[in-house]
């Protein structure tokens, strides 16, 4: 019989005094050696040693930081992605992949959100030549290869517009509302893919202004004063933190302005033909305002899921999705219809009135279980967890539309968050709970 893995012998002799003699008490186990006081040596070895290995360690601890880039700054965060060799860049990039999200401290750089803007805009005008140039080639030869530089550059372009959803700050907004509207060089996948991840940083974005909001008025204070800075400098960077400074200010007052152009763009792209595009409209339109969002969430709560994306699939995916075209349809239209109602809902609207009915649908679970079935889930995803993530988001749109707009009716939905009360996922029944009081 093997003995247990990492079990210590039991020890021979107990070296602890028995019950009732006291600790240092000259009597002493027979057997044992004598007791006799600590050495200088041992002192030494006591206290020292340790101290050298976690000195070590701290020393191993920081070197890793060094070599991740933990210890960079903004400036040599941009210098890395400027060098020349590839590898370098692309090592810079997953470092600041690392670091970005969650740090305060570059979530509220003015300075570098306008020099990674920069950068983007620079990347595709670049690119625009070797698109075309490539598209040409395939007019010549056909199917042939994407050059590895030339996809460097679009993964270049993807990178760089997803780090501009991380700011509290609007420097970027404005190259990800033309990068959104698709007004680009590319083929029809490639401008797809750009587009849809253009709106999801838009998204981010959207939703870190209300941290900005949040923010106190010293801290607000002094990013203004950046942008100040900023905005005199020439040429677009200087445009960019001029259009920001004015959005920030209607923002403060309470204005539905679009300085950025980013509800223009979110309003284009509730009419885009790919369906995916719609539906990361409608969830982006939740963050952001501007004339005609409303209307644009409206028109996307009655949708038909009329459409396809432009993405390569393997064949055998392709052809069961072309055999149950009706069925992609109908997942089409319920999630930008969904995503539009709790839109709507988010913003407090009065015309989540409208929706009553895709609501109702969101906290069924039978149906949405059933719904689910049909959609292509995630990894990991059942129809049950994903029936169940409706129901609760739908549950907290609801919540924070009637505590902001108490006068919407929701009556005609009683009954169902009654029932969610008992319901056996426990956030789902705070949220039910929390909805029945505000019904009352």
């Amino acid at each position: 019989m093997q003995p247990d893995a990492g079990r210590l012998p039991e020890p021979e002799n107990n070296p602890l005094p028995r019950d009732g003699a006291a600790a240092g008490a000259s009597t002493v186990e027979p057997g044992l050696p004598p007791v006799a006081p600590p050495s200088g040596k041992f002192i030494l070895q006591l206290f020292l040693v340790p101290g050298l290995i976690v000195a070590g360690l701290v020393l191993v601890a920081l070197g890793l930081q060094w070599l991740t880039g933990a210890h960079r700054n903004p400036e040599k965060y941009l210098e890395g992605l400027d060098d020349p060799n590839p590898e370098v860049r692309w090592r810079t990039a997953a470092d600041l992949s690392q670091v970005l999200p969650g740090n305060e401290a570059f979530a509220q750089n003015v300075g570098f959100a306008l020099a990674l803007a920069e950068r983007l805009d620079r990347a595709l005008e670049t690119n625009a030549s070797a698109e075309r140039s490539f598209k040409e080639r395939l007019r010549e030869e056909g199917d042939v290869a994407v050059p590895k530089s030339l996809q460097d550059e679009r993964d270049y372009i993807v990178y760089l517009a997803s780090c501009l959803g991380h700011f509290q700050t609007t420097g970027g907004a404005d190259v990800l509302a033309q990068l959104a509207l698709g007004k680009m060089e590319g083929d029809t996948e490639t401008v797809f893919r750009r587009r849809a991840n253009a709106l999801k940083a838009l998204t981010d974005l959207g939703a870190n202004l209300q941290k900005f909001d949040a923010l106190p008025q010293d801290k607000k204070d002094e990013l203004i004063a950046q942008l100040k800075e900023e905005a005199e400098a020439t040429g677009k960077r200087g445009r960019w933190a001029t259009d920001s400074l004015a959005f920030l200010r209607d923002r403060a007052a309470g204005k539905s302005t679009d300085r950025l152009g980013v509800a223009a763009a979110l309003i284009g792209c509730a009419a885009a033909k790919p369906p995916f595009l719609r539906q990361a409209a409608a969830a982006a339109l939740s963050v952001w305002d501007g004339p005609g969002v409303e209307a644009a969430l409206l028109r996307l709560s009655k949708d038909d899921g009329r459409g396809s994306d432009p993405v390569a699939r393997d064949p055998q995916k392709e052809e069961e999705r072309e055999r149950h075209k009706e069925a992609v349809r109908q997942v089409n239209e319920k999630q930008i219809r969904f995503n539009a109602a709790l839109s709507l809902a988010h913003r407090g609207s009065s015309l989540a009135a409208d929706c009553l009915d895709l609501f109702r649908e969101m906290l069924d679970r039978e149906k949405l279980e059933a719904f689910w079935e049909k959609a292509e889930l995630g990894q990991g995803e059942t129809p049950e967890i994903a029936a169940r993530d409706t129901i609760y988001v739908a549950l907290r749109a609801l919540n924070r539309l009637r505590k902001a707009n108490a006068r919407v009716d929701l009556s005609g939905l009683r009954s169902v968050v009654d029932r969610l009360t008992e319901d056996s996922y426990e956030p789902i029944r705070t949220q039910a709970e929390g909805l029945k009081k505000r019904l009352e």
